[in-house]
């Protein structure tokens, strides 16, 4: 803050071009005092950390909370001050930025939202990084995650401060964390993503009908009718990050033990829809006690790609990877993510989390189009400090690439399985 040749300045001593702190590092610096002569001066700094949420309630009241997940502060100086003039006054600080929330040292405001244990933290828990988020044009809301720098020198009828916004993010060793926790989950858990079927039929008539599975099973498969049985089991990473390629995997088995068609039918891959979604719940509290706490939950696509291809037909027993083919430069390549995508994580009023959702569209024999669609929940994002997003539409924008071709390769690992039966007609 400055009002003439009065001041008071805060600077930062950064440890990296990017300008941000990781949890658990040094925040040094200093503050620099102008102009200001005080008898009885107590100049005071802090860093706070803090989350906070709003959201509109109707056109005259908004909803809003605040959580203090930690504050520490340090007395620079006590007694008169005086400088005059151009002189200037340095005051040196070290806080430390801490790991989890609630440390100790640091003074903090929390009241947990207990109605929803399941979603909020409600002990401490690692503290969350630099964030600002918005959604839903229908009940606009937001909610950030804020370290801020406060600065002030003060007496009895004078008052000059300064505040400032320093940037956390997670530290490559948070990075590594993610990546092990999501491997030695894929080791030690078994793979539960079979989702429902969609089932397709021969045209037994030239008059197309439109039929819930439940219908169809019920009234149109017979066991005189032949059928083929297969299943398609889907791959990628459950650990993403903005700037490396993304990995899909197609397998297709059929069940010839099952099947009672002489030969297994050709089955083509028409479109991989790839999606990222988050899930961001917030908590919106009030002072007045006629009005309840709000718990809101916005689901919203960050991250989506489309890729239709003109001729590709599943081979039995191969393993088939999913991407683009360069035009250009020749070969396939994964889809890359180049939109920047916040982290998950989760706080005493705000929860911030990812799933993937991959739907696969393909034709069986001669029968109608059907689709088969994967969920992947709890998905890692890593932080990428380099990266620099070209895109930033965030997820509007399709890839319309056409791919003529597919690199196979052995050995898929079951991710995600889906049963396949399809009934054809006589012949």
């Amino acid at each position: 803050m400055r009002i003439g040749n009065m001041s008071v300045t805060i600077k930062i001593q950064h440890v990296r071009e990017s300008e941000v702190f990781y949890p658990g590092e040094e925040v040094a610096g200093l503050v620099e005092i102008r102009g200001l002569t005080i008898p009885d001066s107590t100049i005071n700094v802090r860093l706070s950390g803090r989350t906070t949420t709003e959201m509109r309630r109707d056109q005259y009241s908004r909803l809003g909370d605040t959580q203090t997940f930690f504050q520490i502060a340090q007395v620079l100086h006590q007694g008169k001050l005086k400088v005059t003039g151009d002189e200037v006054q340095e005051y040196t600080f070290k806080f430390t930025i801490p790991l989890q929330t609630e440390p100790s040292w640091g003074v903090s405001h929390i009241k947990p939202y207990k109605k929803r244990a399941d979603v909020f933290a409600q002990t401490p828990h690692p503290v969350p990084f630099s964030v600002w988020l918005s959604g839903s044009f229908v009940s606009p809301w937001m909610a950030e995650v804020v370290y801020e720098i406060y600065a002030e020198a003060k007496g009895r009828r004078l008052l000059r401060y300064q505040q400032g916004i320093i940037t956390v993010v997670p530290s490559p060793a948070h990075n590594d964390y993610i990546v092990s926790q999501a491997q030695e989950s894929q080791q030690n858990s078994n793979k539960s993503f079979t989702h429902v079927a969609f089932f397709s039929r021969a045209q037994t008539t030239s008059i197309e009908k439109r039929a819930s599975m439940k219908t169809w099973l019920g009234d149109k498969v017979s066991a005189d009718k032949p059928k083929a049985v297969f299943y398609l089991t889907v791959r990628t990473a459950t650990v993403v990050g903005p700037g490396h390629s993304i990995p899909i995997q197609i397998t297709l088995q059929y069940d010839a033990d099952t099947s009672t068609v002489p030969s297994m039918p050709d089955v083509h891959l028409l479109e991989v829809k790839y999606k990222i979604k988050a899930v961001t719940d917030t908590v919106h509290r009030c002072n007045s006690i006629l009005v309840p706490t709000t718990h809101n939950t916005d689901t919203y696509t960050v991250f989506k790609r489309h890729l239709r291809f003109a001729n590709m037909t599943l081979v039995n027993g191969a393993t088939t990877d999913i991407g683009y083919v360069d035009t250009e430069n020749g070969g396939m390549h994964y889809i890359p993510l180049d939109n920047i995508v916040t982290p998950p994580f989760i706080t005493y009023n705000i929860s911030r989390q990812y799933f993937i959702e991959i739907t696969a569209s393909f034709k069986c024999g001669n029968n109608k189009v059907s689709s088969a669609v994967f969920k992947w929940e709890h998905v890692g994002i890593l932080y990428n400090e380099g990266f620099k997003a070209q895109n930033t539409a965030l997820g509007d924008k399709d890839d319309d690439r056409t791919m003529q071709g597919a690199l196979r390769t052995a050995g898929a690992i079951t991710i995600g399985a889906l049963s396949i039966l399809a009934a054809f007609g006589g012949g």
